[in-house]
């Protein structure tokens, strides 16, 4: 039994406990010479239907592998190349391994290591995903363990955290937003100090900050302060659509360009990469910009504003309205021309 508990991880404490009693149980009436007054020991069926309960509780009613070779067995399974990233599917993946059938250490040693390494390691972006698919498909199969442990041991995880891996706790939370109220007060005011004074090679961390309702002003307020390079940076490794809190800062910095030289390299780091997320204001705001001779008059505007024609963004009407309103019609007026004639 120690050599189970402790070597193979494959009962608890408390289940050696219970079956340490049928093992003395078991030598107690195998072995009549060993009780006083040569009394032969006669168990009651109540404890025999408790010693048959236990047995197949703790042992028999569980899947040939289970302790730390089923916890190997299944990391390997998360880290393959060809695990989904999909929530539906990998939980139809965990259903072929011994987690359906799991003991309750073994839901709680899978879940939490997949969430620590979460936050703690660094992987490519896929593995990222099928770890935080896989923690959420065990959820799946074993809401009530994966809850109970969530409560009792998630938020000292995040506590416990180092800063330099923190950009990594605030993107688990954005992903995962029921995680979000099992934090306590305490680790709050950690995650808020960090979202408040986010270093520069975290500024990605801006975006899941805004995606977090307690931490969103801290985002908003970093985003204020943040450099077209940073910006830059973060457009580069978009995924998807960003807050819109965002596109509004980009398109903030390329209307402010002091040169023709920044405004080229905004439109093409900035500018350009977000025209398929725009709103229509978003898009007449990035025509607007163009008030400004430093972004009119660099080469890279007119290929801005004909971007944004093309994507269907606005209508000819209204293109051609915030066009003439902002006086600049002799720039991109051919545009919306009957006739157009790139100038």
């Amino acid at each position: 039994l120690t050599i189970a508990k402790d070597e193979f991880a494959l009962i608890t404490i408390q289940e050696m406990a219970d079956l340490k009693r049928v093992f003395d149980d078991r030598n107690r009436c195998g072995h009549p010479n060993l009780n006083r007054d040569n009394e032969v020991y006669t168990p009651p069926a109540e404890l025999a239907r408790l010693h048959l309960r236990v047995a197949i509780e703790h042992v028999l009613e569980r899947p040939p592998v289970q302790g730390k070779a089923a916890l190997n067995m299944l990391r390997q399974t998360v880290d393959s190349d060809y695990f989904p990233i999909i929530v539906g599917d990998a939980e139809q993946g965990l259903k072929a391994t011994p987690l359906l059938r799991a003991k309750q250490n073994l839901v709680r040693e899978f879940v939490l290591g997949a969430f620590v390494s979460l936050m703690r390691e660094v992987f490519p972006e896929r593995k990222m995903l099928q770890r935080l698919a896989a923690a959420q498909g065990a959820q799946r199969l074993h809401p009530d363990i994966v809850r109970s442990l969530l409560q009792e041991k998630f938020d000292d995880a995040v506590f416990k955290t180092p800063d330099d891996s923190l950009i990594r706790v605030l993107w688990l939370l954005a992903s995962h937003p029921d995680l979000q109220p099992l934090l306590k007060e305490a680790t709050w005011l950690k995650v808020e100090n960090y979202a408040r004074a986010m270093p520069s090679p975290d500024i990605d961390a801006v975006l899941y900050s805004l995606a977090i309702p307690r931490l969103r002003e801290f985002g908003v307020a970093r985003l204020k302060d943040s450099t077209k390079a940073e910006l830059s940076g973060a457009v580069a490794r978009l995924r998807g659509k960003p807050d819109d809190t965002f596109i509004g800062r980009c398109i903030e910095i390329y209307t402010a360009a002091t040169s023709f030289d920044s405004a080229n390299s905004m439109a093409k780091e900035l500018i350009n990469p977000l025209v398929g997320y725009l709103s229509s204001e978003q898009a007449k705001a990035v025509i607007v910009a163009g008030k400004n001779g430093q972004v009119r008059e660099s080469t890279q505007y007119t290929g801005v504003a004909y971007n944004i024609k093309t994507s269907g963004m606005l209508s000819k009407e209204a293109l051609t309205a915030v066009i003439e309103e902002s006086g600049l019609s002799a720039k991109l007026g051919y545009l919306v021309a009957d006739n157009p004639m790139p100038t």
